[in-house]
């Protein structure tokens, strides 16, 4: 009977967890859970972040004259600020025949033309490093819808200055107002 009594006693603790088991299994679901959710990480699409652009810009052209022979020409100007005041960023073509195919974009009486630059990222492999730069361009819908574009190179290396300045101005302006906007 005392055997009986012992074998029903210890059957009884074997059917009851202890607190070792009780442990284990908890353990065991976390680390169930938490492998679960690093394998939905690694499964996940990686949240972008919101693109931020440059707003639209306007090239304007306007009149000058050539100090030199005394003939107006044509210059091309993109209105810019630098350091809180106003400035002026000039654009060139690298030929007549440039000059000719920018003035077809001004001919239908446009009094402007959009700008656009972009920001491009070249990797030297000698050096090991990324280098970036911009490029311009100006943009004119025409009548059909044809989107014509002709790249712009800056006249002088103070209004490439200025110019991404102002872009970095303007970029950090944009992000500025993203992040207030998000909270």
């Amino acid at each position: 009977m005392a055997k009986d009594r012992t074998n029903e006693a210890v059957e009884a603790n074997e059917a009851q967890p202890t607190e070792a088991t009780k442990r284990d299994e908890v353990q065991e679901q976390t680390v169930n859970e938490a492998e679960a959710i690093f394998e939905s990480t690694l499964n996940a699409e990686p949240e972008e972040e919101p693109q931020i652009t440059l707003p639209k810009l306007y090239v304007y052209r306007r009149r000058y004259t050539n100090k030199s022979d005394g003939k107006q020409y044509w210059e091309y100007v993109l209105p810019a600020v630098f350091c809180g005041q106003t400035a002026e960023v000039l654009f060139k073509c690298d030929d007549v025949t440039g000059y000719q195919m920018l003035e077809r974009l001004f001919d239908d009486g446009a009094k402007k033309v959009e700008f656009h630059a972009v920001e491009n990222k070249q990797y030297d492999d000698h050096t090991n490093t990324t280098r970036k730069y911009w490029t311009y361009s100006v943009a004119f819908k025409d009548k059909d819808g044809f989107d014509w574009n002709y790249p712009l190179k800056v006249r002088r290396t103070s209004d490439k200055a200025i110019c991404e300045n102002y872009f970095r101005y303007l970029l950090f302006k944009a992000a500025r107002q993203a992040k207030v906007s998000n909270e």
